[in-house]
């Protein structure tokens, strides 16, 4: 049983047979990989869908490609290999490695025959989509199935114009290429980005009020941030290092009652302004004091 889960997750992955990796020393990895591939349901996947946040489209465009990572096609490879921009070979997986490279292996090598790989390496425009074809009636089932799924992510948002332009279930890679595309190219970035360091230096908070405490403050900070932090993985923006978040934090803070505090904490700013949490701790501690 080992040896033909071994030698179907080698061809899963584009490899060719090779029985010679399987030996003693990774047959209780390949007994535990096997337990994980059998107990897999879509199921727990589509009952946890994710709906397409208009607030926070970079933290969006994640949970959608982790979301096609959970669901498995007809022959059990994760469907986020039909959403790949292009396809970069892996090196052929070794005895020491034999699971490492394993998932990025079947997204990125499952299926897709590409008839230009130049035209992959750098799209032109959101709308041009380089020609594909599908080698197997397989995936050409498992694109239909994440094309109805990800217009059931986006539906009822303003996300779900741009996917209903591609009317066609083979269409899934294009759709989400544009999705992509309108919501983090170049400009798309640049806006929002304004947005998000705006949103973090014009924070404020001057005293409690009703609706909007420091706890509220520290929340709405740290959902800004949050969004930085998915923005930066997603393109090439860097968000704020910890130091420039703990000043920006600190400078909307202009509470007269918590003016000691901040001058304490940033007289110890080398202990404070890497952990952001502590200062969030010795705030509050202050704040429940001084009230």
């Amino acid at each position: 049983m080992g040896l033909c889960f071994a030698l179907k997750h080698q061809r899963h992955c584009g490899e060719k047979y090779q029985p010679s990796l399987v030996n003693l020393n990774i047959l209780d990895k390949l007994q535990l990989q096997q337990e994980i591939e059998n107990a897999h349901n879509n199921k727990v996947a589509y009952d946890s869908c994710p709906l397409w946040d208009s607030k926070n489209h970079a933290a969006s465009t994640d949970m959608i490609e982790q979301h096609f990572c959970q669901i498995r096609g007809m022959d059990g490879a994760p469907c986020a290999y039909l959403m790949c921009k292009h396809i970069v070979l892996s090196p052929v997986l070794g005895t020491s490695n034999f699971f490492a490279k394993s998932f990025d292996n079947q997204m990125i090598k499952h299926y897709l025959i590409i008839k230009s790989l130049d035209l992959l390496l750098d799209l032109p425009a959101p709308d041009v989509e380089p020609p594909l074809k599908f080698s197997t009636y397989k995936a050409v089932e498992n694109n239909a199935q994440c094309f109805l799924e990800l217009k059931r992510i986006v539906q009822g948002t303003k996300a779900e114009v741009y996917v209903d332009k591609f009317n066609l279930h083979s269409k899934f890679r294009a759709a989400w290429r544009k999705l992509y595309n309108t919501f983090l190219s170049i400009g798309a970035k640049d806006m929002l980005t304004a947005q998000l360091e705006k949103t973090i230096q014009n924070l404020c908070y001057n005293w409690p009020k009703r609706g909007f405490t420091f706890a509220t403050f520290v929340e709405c900070h740290k959902t800004a941030y949050q969004s930085m932090l998915s923005l930066a993985k997603k393109t090439d923006y860097t968000a704020y290092d910890p130091s420039t978040r703990f000043c920006h934090f600190l400078n909307g803070i202009t509470d007269p009652a918590l003016a000691q505090v901040k001058l304490s904490l940033e007289a110890n700013s080398e202990t404070y302004s890497g952990d952001f949490d502590a200062t969030v701790e010795y705030l509050m501690n202050q704040v429940s004091t001084t009230r």
